[in-house]
């Protein structure tokens, strides 16, 4: 069961966001990654006041956002590539022929 408190105020570095948090139940994962990268990781959370794993989520979280997205906008891209075929220019032709003509005394 999630529960949600709409009053739980959450501070990253100098800004503050109002959030709904849903309260669920966590799951540890082991990770391996560079010391470069886990140094960083430990800067960057303490400066955020997060823990590490607060911060891992929250990166993980925009990561799959941006994927997401990513995704729609190739899928949006591709549903919009194809051209009209020579029977679909054909019909535009004579839509733009009668447009021109049904419109030619207005202006």
């Amino acid at each position: 069961m999630s529960k949600q408190d709409p009053r739980l105020l959450e501070e990253v570095g100098d800004l503050e966001y109002l959030t709904l948090v849903e309260i669920m139940a966590n799951v540890k994962m082991a990770i391996s990654l560079p010391e470069s990268l886990f140094e960083q990781t430990e800067i960057l959370a303490s400066e955020m006041k997060l823990s590490r794993s607060g911060l891992v989520a929250l990166a993980l979280e925009e990561f799959i956002r941006r994927h997401a997205n990513r995704q729609l906008l190739e899928q949006i891209n591709e549903a919009y590539s194809d051209f009209p075929d020579s029977e679909e220019q054909a019909i535009l032709g004579r839509m733009r022929h009668y447009h021109q003509q049904i419109t030619e005394g207005e202006w």
